[in-house]
């Protein structure tokens, strides 16, 4: 509140006496524009800058983004009093068309107050902003986990127990019938320890077949020379892994470098077969062969097999051979691959629907910003109101003036929310990368785009209903007399 409070103080400190003492006090609107033109472009210009271009250490990005995400909307918002009035006159036509006369005066009342005008719409631009940011970057990570889910998460059947599963396994159910290939995976903690010896934070290592597992799966490769036939035929040979994008990317590895894990048995150096991106365990995840996982962690069973069927082959018969011959002795669960998938990509649903809640705060946050806006613009325009009203302007003209007016603030407030949504969209997406490691590629947010033009219109008009009822309710000789 002291902060936000601040420039009213100090305007309100400029006031003479002598000026505060007359019927209205005259506030000088063309500053704002003065501000904008020395600020607007530069602030813009230099926190873009920052983040798409300027290099900084990985622990200083996280400070350094966000600082320059304010600072992008702030000079975004000194530049609204810039580019209003060529706005205003662009959309007049609009508001005349729905409302008339009416709507021509309500249109070019926006530029009477011109700080109360870009706060308001500063207001809806960063609540549009949010909105189309974060559609694009969950839409932008909703797209490499589908492709993730589709290529990494292959196979028919996922079959796990709450007990470490015996590799004899592997033998009984392959020799079912209708079953094409089994292959087991193991998973392990790991740490990595850093060229100077310092041990860092955990790994998870999965310890994969080399031979059976291209037989049920793929990975999806980024960065690696070579197709997946060469990565398993080195990780066959042992002292090698696959890492994540995300390992890669924050301890600076490429293929064919050595890293040195922590395991059950000391720290082993691997070298670096290839590279993938994966999305298990928040992304540090390093893939090796259940030969080094025998040797290094002295490990030597499963917690999942994934099994493929040949073609033509019943899932559900397949299911339920290995549920009677074997799970129920084991207490195994078998699931089918799409019911796994789709429960994972429904839970990724569910965390990404937690950014929703942040996006409705700022509409409420913006719809209360134009109400205020309009409920003063009524009640210093209370004489003119009456005046109109004097002159034979109806309610409902007066009600369409005012619904103008905010609907003007709607559209400039949606121009300036949907550019540089975008911008934050393509931000978050490099964030992404910058923080976690994260290979993302950008999705261009179309259905947030019309979302985020839809609520720039409908908070507008909204919100502005009950000060346009107010305004309408106006008494004709009580306004006159107002002072």
């Amino acid at each position: 509140p002291l902060v936000a409070a601040w420039l009213p103080a100090y305007n309100a400190s400029r006031i003479s006496p002598l000026q505060a003492l007359r019927v209205a006090g005259h506030v000088d609107e063309s500053r704002w524009v003065r501000r904008g033109w020395t600020y607007g472009p530069a602030v813009v210009g230099v926190s873009y800058a920052m983040i798409n271009w300027v290099p900084v250490r990985r622990e200083m990005a996280y400070p350094v983004g966000a600082a320059s995400v304010f600072a992008l909307m702030l000079g975004a918002t000194l530049c609204v009093p810039l580019v209003a009035g060529a706005l205003e006159r662009l959309f007049r036509p609009l508001f005349v068309l729905l409302y008339g006369q009416p709507g021509w005066l309500g249109s070019a009342n926006v530029e009477r107050a011109k700080g109360r005008t870009t706060l308001t719409v500063a207001a809806l631009m960063v609540s549009i902003a949010m909105i189309v940011g974060i559609a694009g970057m969950t839409s932008s990570f909703r797209q490499e986990i589908q492709t993730w889910v589709e290529t990494a998460l292959g196979g028919d059947l996922y079959v796990r127990s709450p007990v470490r599963m015996r590799l004899d396994l592997v033998g009984r159910i392959a020799s079912m019938a209708g079953v094409a290939a089994v292959s087991p995976s193991r998973f392990t903690g790991a740490r990595y320890v850093s060229p100077q010896g310092t041990i860092s934070e955990d790994t998870l290592f999965i310890s994969i077949d080399p031979v059976t597992y291209p037989q049920v799966a793929t990975f999806q490769f980024e960065n690696t020379v070579g197709d997946m036939a060469s990565c398993m035929a080195r990780l066959a040979q042992g002292d090698a892994v696959l890492i994540g994008t995300t390992v890669a990317d924050r301890y600076n590895l490429k293929q064919g470098d050595r890293i040195r894990l922590d395991t059950g048995r000391g720290q082993h150096d691997f070298e670096v077969a290839g590279i993938l991106v994966d999305f298990t365990g928040q992304g540090l995840v390093v893939y090796g062969s259940y030969a080094d996982l025998r040797r290094y962690f002295g490990l030597n069973d499963a917690d999942r097999l994934i099994v493929k069927l040949k073609p033509g082959a019943s899932l559900d018969e397949v299911k339920n051979r290995i549920t009677e011959e074997v799970g129920k002795s084991r207490h195994l669960q078998v699931e089918t691959s799409a019911t796994f998938r789709a429960r994972l990509l429904d839970l990724t649903a569910q965390a990404f629907s937690l950014f929703d809640v942040l996006a409705l705060i700022g509409i409420i946050i913006a719809a209360l910003g134009v109400i205020n806006t309009m409920l003063m613009n009524v009640l210093e325009r209370q004489r003119e109101l009456g005046a109109l009203r004097s002159l034979g302007m109806t309610r409902a003209q007066v009600r369409g003036m005012i619904l103008a007016e905010a609907g003007t603030m709607g559209l400039i407030g949606g121009v300036f929310g949907l550019s540089f949504g975008l911008v934050l969209a393509q931000t978050f997406v490099i964030a992404m990368r910058a923080i976690n490691g994260y290979v993302l590629q950008y999705v261009l947010p179309l259905t947030a785009l019309g979302v985020g033009a839809l609520i720039a219109i409908l908070v507008s008009q909204g919100a502005a209903l009950y000060p346009a009822l107010k305004a309408a309710r106006v008494h004709i000789i009580e306004a006159i007399k107002h002072e």
